[in-house]
């Protein structure tokens, strides 16, 4: 892949309505190819999106162990929102939906488990509800409490299985 930070014209573009000249690269770009910044001139980044994404990319590969030192500190420092963080991330990677998605799944739930009716309760993984999903195509069902989730995973949401279960705990509870 080219790149822009080394690829540049020696003779800087002067820039054109709707468009900026990256002082990085100085070539002329439309608008959208710059980052918002509301303390730069016209709200925007200096900077192309591309040429501060291979500068980011460059710092990086020179300076991992700094970076994840700092991102590990952080992390330690901000426990809260560190869930949060990580928490989108998950729903986003795993499930496709965004946090405000999952909130408004659990409001409609009024925050209890779609199968036994109590609120999400128990360790910092527990504190809140798991998305049910169909495992073979990935469809989202509903919000189930720790337990609930669990107990159907280890029935393989299988039907029978289910059904043979609560006839062994009837005919044990007599």
């Amino acid at each position: 892949m080219n790149d822009p930070i080394e690829n540049s014209p020696s003779v800087p573009l002067i820039a054109g309505p709707g468009s900026k000249v990256c002082t990085k690269c100085k070539i002329s770009k439309s608008l959208d190819c710059f980052s918002k910044g509301g303390n730069r001139r016209k709200g925007l980044a200096s900077w192309c999106k591309e040429c501060s994404k291979a500068n980011t990319r460059r710092w990086y590969r020179e300076n991992t162990q700094r970076a994840k030192d700092t991102s590990k500190q952080w992390f330690a420092k901000n426990p809260t929102r560190t869930s949060t963080i990580r928490h989108r991330a998950n729903l986003k990677f795993r499930y496709g939906i965004t946090l405000e998605q999952y909130h408004m799944m659990e409001l409609a739930q009024k925050g209890l488990c779609a199968i036994c009716g109590k609120p999400a309760s128990g360790g910092a993984r527990e504190k809140r509800l798991f998305v049910d999903h169909r495992h073979s195509t990935g469809e989202i069902r509903e919000l189930l409490c720790h337990n609930c989730n669990s107990g159907l995973g280890y029935f393989f949401e299988n039907p029978e299985v289910l059904r043979a279960a609560i006839a062994y705990v009837e005919k044990h509870s007599r």
